[in-house]
């Protein structure tokens, strides 16, 4: 884990370090063109290209960055001085899944954390490792951050809240203070969230909710307010 701040001064370095970004899918765009963002203001970040699995996709270069093969190269950038990963997948279970495998293959791989310049972040916030905070997102007081978190553009996270680990959390969601989001989650576009509310592990609340009571591990829920409508796998 790291505080905010921290993650934040890292664009301040004279020198541009490497990042590999696992998933070229549109999250993985997305995500390029934040490292850009970046770059803007702070000449930080190399990108080296992305890493997928998928062989349509291996040998094309997006937008100028190169897929630079599948699981089996990372290994050399692994091995490379200072190079960092991203995993930029948008569904939280796979992200978890090729994080794990990740971590399992290479134990000494190094992950980035990424806030866009636009991003307001209060002071001594803890942001865990692989984290992505979008353009304009807002995180206040006192806030708690697992590792992979995707939390996107125009979000804001309220007082006293802990997003644990592998949330996916998608663009124009509000969550108000003291909230818990237990890991793997992920809050559908424009989802809202009243203060003092919790949500399980593995849930998926659906874009536009309205969540003002508690909702269980493993469940789809929709609506306002939202309710849970069935039951997930917890494998899914």
């Amino acid at each position: 884990m790291e505080a905010g701040p921290r993650g934040r001064k890292h664009g301040m370095d004279c020198k541009m370090m490497p990042i590999v970004i696992v998933g070229s899918g549109g999250q993985g765009r997305e995500t390029a063109q934040l490292i850009k963002d970046i770059n803007r203001d702070h000449h930080k970040w190399d990108i080296l290209g992305y890493i997928d699995e998928r062989l349509e996709q291996q040998g094309r270069v997006l937008r100028g960055v190169r897929v630079l093969g599948g699981m089996n190269s990372v290994q050399e950038y692994v091995e490379m001085e200072s190079c960092c990963f991203i995993c930029a997948i948008g569904q939280p279970e796979i992200r978890r899944r090729v994080v794990e495998e990740l971590n399992t293959k290479y134990p000494q791989i190094r992950y980035a954390t990424l806030i866009h310049p636009t991003a307001v972040v209060a002071d001594d916030q803890i942001i865990g490792e692989g984290t992505v905070l979008c353009a304009h997102t807002v995180i206040t007081t006192d806030v708690h951050i697992g590792n992979h978190v995707l939390i996107n553009y125009g979000s804001t996270i309220g007082h006293d809240t802990v997003i644990e680990d592998y949330v996916s959390i998608l663009p124009g969601c509000h969550l108000s203070g003291s909230t818990h989001v237990s890991e793997c989650v992920s809050l559908g576009t424009g989802t809202v969230v009243i203060q003092n509310v919790s949500i399980g592990r593995n849930t998926i609340v659906g874009a536009g909710a309205v969540v003002v009571k508690s909702l269980p591990d493993h469940c789809t829920a929709y609506g306002t307010p939202a309710k849970p409508m069935k039951a997930r796998d917890p494998s899914e």
